[in-house]
């Protein structure tokens, strides 16, 4: 390869550019390259067919110079040598014309082709994996099928050889078969009893629907025969019904969602030993700290002047006071405001149930009768309300009482109080009074524990002459027993012809069982020759043969009857009104209810 910056007439796109100096001749591309200092090379010479520009030829020559691509690869070897080609070390384009854009047009329209060809080839994929995943599914349906099929002739051929094992009787087989067949039979008539009980629970459904469109459509006969500006009210009261019901049940659903993620975070924390413990210690802290404020405040108090411990004391009783009278007012306030909430309640299920045809008469009355409910209720509640003030009243009279008697006595006491070294003294005396008592009660403890220890060993001592004695007895019969044992085994041949005896009996009685062992070999080989020729006769007859078919139809049936009864209790489960009828019946009862307040 040679070098491209050698060869000056191989002319590139950036050396045919315009230039505006010289009415758009290429400068690169009509002389030829000259360094300074050195001749003309032998391919210097311009080109055949390469006149000079003229004023008429100028712009378009710079243009088909624009459109002219060069191939510089693969000219022959010179003067230069082997040398690999270079990249241009030129500024690069720098004019962006019409064909740079319809080139940059070309080259998005063949991605967008080959995007577009590999979307499709990979539609055609999932289409054909789709297509194979169904041919798959309803191939795997085919072979559970034929599984259950096999399973259940499996199942027979493991009964049959079972039988053939035990050498049951034909008779009995016979017995079997009829047995199923009365099963089936059974069976049978339960599914057609199951069928008609369907029919009859899809005939009333049917009845049941027809009279709850019959009713829909009396209801809309009458809304329809109501005044315009009633039915527009009813049809916006209607949506609006419908819109709070969809909003309860999304507000429901969150709620659901936000009580399941506080039953997790609960059941975290209740899984949380730590937390538990820091809690526990937490409630522990403050009470003691409660305790230790209680505590200084009553060390503070005992160690002021009379006079100033009893203006403390009022003080706090006044307190205690004014926070009770705070709390009930808070109570009250509490209540005042439960009550509110309630009237705003019934007042707005009597505005939804006057809001109904036929209802727009009774507002009046439906006031009066709340008037009625709510005074019934306060005077029903008086009595107990007041009973619960006189209670407090009484309760803090009492409390009051008994610190003004406190105060008094300390009053009273006050010249009898002891000095701080007497109070040490009382109090290290006191400490001493309960360690002796501590100790005392320990020993005291541990002689109870001697005193049963010492009275269990004693009466077991007492217990202990009955015991020896009924011991002696025991012992005393034993030894008659064994002396009587003694004098039969002193007769040594007796004993020997006895052994014998059984012995010889021992061995008559062998040899009568080796005798009806051989027997019932020898009758079982008969029967075991009998049987094979019963088989074979039995797998040439009619018989077996149409009873394998009837297994086979009852094999059918039975599998017939399973997938019946699959699919009943499947509908069974999709046709179950007991559920919607519950909800109806509890909307009822509560729109009764609604009612009944309403009134």
């Amino acid at each position: 390869f040679l070098d491209a910056s050698l060869l000056p007439n191989c002319t590139t796109q950036s050396d045919m550019r315009p230039s505006p100096s010289r009415g758009g001749l290429g400068t690169a591309g009509l002389r030829p390259l000259t360094n300074s200092g050195t001749r003309l090379n032998t391919g210097s010479r311009l080109r055949t067919g390469v006149a000079l520009a003229t004023p008429g030829t100028t712009a378009g020559r710079g243009l088909s110079a624009l459109r002219t691509t060069a191939t510089v690869t693969h000219r022959p070897v010179t003067q230069q040598g082997l040398s690999g080609m270079k990249t241009g070390a030129g500024r690069g384009r720098q004019v962006q014309d019409l064909s740079y854009y319809i080139a940059v047009v070309r080259n998005k329209n063949s991605a967008i082709r080959e995007e577009t060809q590999r979307l499709q080839e990979e539609f055609k994929k999932r289409e054909s994996d789709v297509n194979g995943y169904g041919a798959l599914e309803k191939q795997y349906d085919k072979l559970v099928k034929e599984v259950r099929t096999l399973e259940g002739q499996l199942a027979d051929y493991n009964l049959a050889m079972d039988k053939h094992r035990h050498a049951t009787d034909p008779e009995e087989l016979r017995a079997f078969q009829a047995q199923i067949e009365e099963k089936v039979k059974v069976e049978g008539q339960e599914v057609d009893q199951i069928f008609l009980q369907r029919q009859a629970k899809e005939k009333l459904i049917d009845e049941v629907e027809g009279s709850i469109a019959e009713i829909h459509r009396m209801a809309e006969e009458r809304i329809n025969q109501l005044e315009p500006e009633k039915l527009e009210r009813y049809r916006r009261l209607l949506q609006q019904s419908e819109q709070f019901q969809a909003e309860s049940t999304k507000m429901q659903t969150e709620a659901d969602g936000v009580n399941a993620r506080i039953r997790e975070a609960e059941i975290a924390l209740k899984e949380n030993s730590h937390r538990e413990e820091y809690n526990r210690l937490e409630r522990r802290a403050m009470q003691l700290r409660r305790e230790k404020e209680s505590l200084e405040y009553d060390l503070k108090i005992s160690q002021m002047d009379p006079q100033e411990a009893f203006a403390k004391l009022r003080e706090k009783v006044t307190d205690d006071k004014a926070r009770t009278e705070e709390l009930e007012g808070q109570i009250e306030s509490a209540q005042e405001e439960l009550g509110s909430m309630r009237r705003h309640l019934s007042e707005l299920t009597s505005s939804l149930e006057r809001g109904r045809p036929g209802n727009q008469d009774g507002a009046s009355m439906d006031k009066i009768m709340q008037r009625d409910r709510e005074m019934t209720d306060y005077i029903e509640a008086f009595d107990g309300k007041r009973t619960e003030v006189l209670d407090k009243q009484r309760i803090a009279q009492d409390t009051i009482v008994s610190l003004l008697e406190q105060i008094s006595n300390n009053l009273h006491s006050k010249d009898n109080l002891p000095s701080t070294q007497a109070h040490k003294e009382l109090k290290d005396e006191v400490t001493f009074k309960e360690r002796q008592l501590k100790s005392n009660t320990q020993t005291l403890q541990s002689l109870q524990m001697h005193k049963r220890r010492t009275e269990a060993e004693l009466e077991k001592l007492q217990n202990l002459d009955v015991n020896i004695k009924n011991e002696l007895e025991q012992l005393a019969a034993n030894m008659q027993k064994w002396e009587a044992e003694m004098v039969d085994f002193d007769n040594v041949d007796a004993i020997r012809e006895a052994a014998e005896g059984t012995e010889q009996y021992l061995e008559d009685l062998r040899g009568q069982f080796i005798k009806r062992r051989d027997n019932m070999r020898e009758q079982v080989h008969v029967m075991s020759r009998s049987h094979e020729a019963v088989k074979s006769q039995l797998a040439r007859s009619e018989t077996q043969k149409e009873l394998e078919s009837v297994e086979k139809r009852l094999k059918y049936h039975e599998q017939t009857i399973f997938t019946l009864r699959e699919f009943i209790e499947t509908r069974g489960r999709e046709t179950d009104y007991q559920t919607v009828k519950a909800e109806c019946v509890k909307v009822t009862e509560e729109l009764n209810k609604m009612h009944r307040m309403a009134m």
